[in-house]
This record gives C-alpha cells, sequence and structure tokens, in this order.
C-alpha cells in the first residue's frame, strides 16, 4: 500500500513539473515575426522565391518560357484553369527524369505548359507527342515550344484522340 502512495505522489509532482502548454509546437514563421522586425512579411517573401528557384527541377531557359506561357495563358484564355500549377509541371519534370522514359503520349495538351515541363525533362532521344483537341490551344503551344527550343522533343498533334 505505501508503494502505491509513493507512486501516485511521484506521478503528481510530476504533472506540476510538466505543463500541459509546455510542449507547444512552435513554427518557423512565428519565431522570424517575432525575431525581425519587419511586419510585412518580406523575408518570408524571399526565402519562398529562393527556395523555388533553387528547388526546382526545371532549369533556365524552360523556366522563363513556362512563366511567360503561364502569363499569357491566364489573359488570353478564359478556361486557363486547365492549364496546370508550377508545382505540377516541376513534379511531372523530375518523374520524367527519374524514369527516363522514350516515348511520352500526353491527351490533353491545352497550351502546351505540362508537355514544355515534361520536354524540358527528357533525355535527348525521347520524344513527347501531344494530342490537342482546339487549334488555337495547339498553336500557342507550338509557339512557345519554339521558344523553348524543344521542337526536335515534342510534337503536337490537333484533332479528336481518338482519330490519333
Amino acid at each position: 500500500m505505501s508503494s502505491l502512495i509513493v507512486r501516485s505522489f511521484r506521478l503528481q509532482s510530476l504533472r506540476q513539473l510538466i505543463k500541459p502548454n509546455s510542449f507547444k509546437r512552435c513554427h518557423s514563421t512565428s519565431i522570424v515575426t517575432s525575431t525581425v522586425s519587419n511586419d510585412n512579411g518580406r523575408l518570408r517573401v524571399e526565402e519562398e522565391k529562393y527556395a523555388d528557384v533553387y528547388s526546382s527541377s526545371i532549369q533556365q531557359p524552360y523556366r522563363d518560357v513556362l512563366e511567360s506561357l503561364a502569363k499569357r495563358t491566364e489573359n488570353e484564355f478564359s478556361n486557363a484553369n486547365m492549364m496546370i500549377t508550377s508545382l505540377q509541371g516541376k513534379l511531372m519534370c523530375q518523374l520524367i527524369k527519374l524514369f527516363r522514359p522514350r516515348n511520352v503520349l500526353e491527351i490533353g495538351g491545352f497550351t502546351g505548359y505540362s508537355a514544355i515541363a515534361m520536354g524540358s525533362g527528357l533525355p535527348s532521344k525521347a520524344k513527347l507527342t501531344s494530342l490537342e483537341l482546339n487549334e488555337k490551344h495547339a498553336k500557342v503551344a507550338e509557339e512557345y515550344i519554339r521558344l523553348a527550343k524543344l521542337q526536335n522533343k515534342i510534337e503536337i498533334k490537333v484533332g479528336p484522340a481518338s482519330e490519333r
């Protein structure tokens, strides 16, 4: 019985030592905010830009071409939400670099963002064929593929995919 009382006493004293709020998680942004006298978050924005540039699998000049294509697509097309995001493009590029396919078939290329993202990671003798139904979308894609100098790796075919 006395050992049970001692254990109970030890447990109570431990609870008093370890307060419930003493193990709060602390996010790095709150540390930066509390230690840097910069309330507008400039440091956080600069960190994100730095991380994006140096962790990107898509190298120059492709990155600039993709950025320009994304802006044009958003300005000219009401269905710009069909375009993949830059993060998805980076993932596709990494997957292409990882698996090193000889042939890639893309069904529904839209304005070519994903084709250029994948094409930037293709091995030298590999080919990507992108099927696009809309001729206007295909023309924009071909223009930016030429700008990226990937016309020897990427081919755009216009028309229904079932006929190709």
